[in-house]
């Protein structure tokens, strides 16, 4: 017979797992403010890259982030998923196209899915990073 201590023990271990998965009813979504594609700046230096390395990173303003985009390629992510399934990159994917990341940089080209399973094959995964370095793609 299983003792009413342990039970109760075990209801309140189950509770506490119980409350640490739940997730918030609503949450609050913070979009960047939008760029329009017709707003020109003027790069002050020559040299962009030097231009960018004397930014302020606590004062960019637009202009600052136009240089950016315009100047310099974005890398792409490959968000891999944990080995467990519950550990899952889709959410950390959603952060940074909150946070102004383009989305075709992070989504998978085909599928538009934000992240891979951790259980994909090296051979593919290798292939996947020397395609987002160019050195895969046709060059005409």
């Amino acid at each position: 017979m299983i003792s009413r201590p342990c039970i109760a023990g075990s209801l309140f271990l189950a509770g506490c797992l119980a409350a640490g998965c739940a997730q918030q009813s609503s949450t609050t979504v913070i979009r960047p403010t939008a760029l329009s594609s017709d707003e020109s700046c003027t790069i002050v230096s020559s040299d962009p890259a030097s231009h960018v390395l004397g930014m302020n990173p606590d004062h960019i303003d637009n202009a600052d982030l136009l240089i950016l985009r315009n100047t310099f390629p974005v890398p792409r992510v490959i968000a891999v998923n944990g080995s467990l399934p519950l550990v899952r990159m889709d959410s950390l994917a959603r952060f940074f196209t909150i946070m102004g990341y383009p989305e075709e940089k992070i989504a998978d080209p085909r599928s538009r899915a934000l992240s891979y399973s951790s259980y994909l094959s090296s051979t593919k995964l290798a292939g996947m990073v020397a395609w987002s370095h160019g050195t895969m793609r046709k060059t005409e």
